[in-house]
C-alpha cells in the first residue's frame, strides 16, 4: 500500500534536527521503503508554501519509482503549523488520495507548553535570521497572557501570518474532524530525549526493518540549535523596540549604537522578565494542564504508524 506520513512540526520540537538526518540519510531511508524529497532545503516547508498543488503528482510518482508501490512518503514542514486554522492541509490530503496514495497519516510533536512558549520567545527575537520576516516586538509576560487567553499566538511577517499552537489537546481534535486521515501526537521527550537523535521513534514505526538512524549509517549528522542567552533575547526585543536594528543583524558601519541608559533598561527589563517567568510558568501549568493527552505512548505510536 502507498502511504504518506506527513510531520508537521510543532515548532521548537526538535524538527531542524530531525529534518537534517533525513535529508542526509536519504539513501538510507530509501532502503527502508522511505522515500524522503530533496529538494533546495532539509525541510519541505517551501514545498508545501506553494501556491498550488502541482507538485504532489510528481512526488507521488517518483515515491512509486524509487520505494515501490508499497512505499512510504515522508514530508516535513513545520511551517504547516501556520496552515492548520486554515484548508491547506486538507487540499494536500485530498491531492495525495488522487494521485494514488492510498494512506495519509498526520504526525505532531507536542512540547510542554511554557517550554515550548520560552523556545518561540527567543527564536522570534532573532529576527528574519530563523523565521524569516518576523521583526515581532514580545514582551514576556504580556504575551503569555495572550496565549493563555487565546490558546495561539498569531504574527504576521512579511511572508505570511504565524500561529503558532498550545492547546494540543483542541488543535488534534480539531485536526481528527477535518482530516480524513490518521492524526497522532507524539511527545517531545518520545521525539527527542528518549531517542539517540530526535525522530527514531518516528523511523523506526516507518522504516521495513524497524530501524532508527543510528542503524542506518555508522556516520550520523551532528546538529543541535543554539539558544540565545536571555541577555541576547531582551536585548534584541530592546534594540528593535528602540528602532536600533537586532544586534545580530549589526555591521561595523551601523551607526545606531546603544545609548548610553540602555545598559540599564536592559538590566531592568532582565529583571522584571525573571518575575514574569514564574507567573506565566504558573498560569500556563493552569491553562492547559491536559497538554500530555494529545501525544500517544510509544507502543501506540509503532502499533498505530507499522504498514
Amino acid at each position: 500500500m502507498l502511504r504518506a506520513v506527513i510531520h508537521a512540526g510543532l515548532h521548537k520540537t526538535a524538527t531542524t534536527s530531525f529534518q537534517k538526518c533525513c535529508s542526509q540519510l536519504h539513501d538510507e531511508l530509501l532502503e527502508q521503503g522511505i522515500y524522503y524529497p530533496q529538494y533546495n532545503s532539509n525541510n519541505h516547508n517551501q514545498l508545501i508554501g506553494r501556491p498550488d498543488l502541482s507538485w504532489v503528482k510528481s512526488t507521488v510518482r517518483n515515491v512509486r519509482s524509487r520505494a515501490g508501490s508499497d512505499g512510504c512518503l515522508l514530508l516535513s514542514a513545520e511551517n504547516l503549523e501556520y496552515h492548520f486554522h486554515q484548508n491547506l492541509p486538507k487540499r494536500m490530503e485530498a491531492a495525495l488520495f488522487r494521485a494514488g496514495v492510498e494512506r495519509v497519516d498526520w504526525v505532531l510533536c507536542f512540547r510542554n507548553p511554557f517550554e515550548a512558549y520560552s523556545s518561540l520567545y527567543g527564536q522570534l527575537s532573532l529576527g528574519r535570521q530563523n523565521i524569516k520576516g518576523a521583526r515581532s516586538i514580545l514582551q514576556f509576560e504580556a504575551t503569555g497572557h495572550l496565549i493563555s487567553a487565546r490558546h495561539t499566538l498569531t504574527l504576521q511577517s512579511r511572508a505570511h501570518s504565524q500561529h503558532f499552537y498550545f492547546n494540543y489537546p483542541a488543535l488534534i481534535s480539531n485536526l481528527r474532524r477535518k482530516l480524513k486521515g490518521q492524526v497522532l501526537g507524539i511527545s517531545f521527550k518520545d521525539f527527542t530525549k528518549r531517542s539517540n537523535l530526535p525522530g527514531d521513534l518516528l523511523i523506526q514505526a516507518l522504516a521495513r526493518d524497524g530501524e532508527v538512524f543510528s542503524d542506518l549509517s555508522s556516520t550520523l549528522p551532528n546538529h543541535r540549535n543554539s539558544s540565545p542567552s536571555h541577555e541576547q533575547i531582551e536585548r534584541n526585543y530592546l534594540r528593535r523596540f528602540l528602532g536600533f536594528g537586532d544586534s545580530n543583524d549589526r555591521t561595523d558601519s551601523d551607526d545606531r549604537s546603544e545609548p548610553a541608559w540602555f545598559e540599564q533598561a536592559l538590566k531592568s527589563r532582565l529583571d522584571t522578565r525573571t518575575r514574569q517567568e514564574r507567573r506565566i510558568r504558573r498560569l500556563f501549568k493552569r491553562t492547559f494542564p491536559d497538554w500530555n493527552q494529545a501525544a500517544s505512548s510509544r507502543e501506540e505510536i509503532l502499533r498505530m504508524l507499522r504498514p
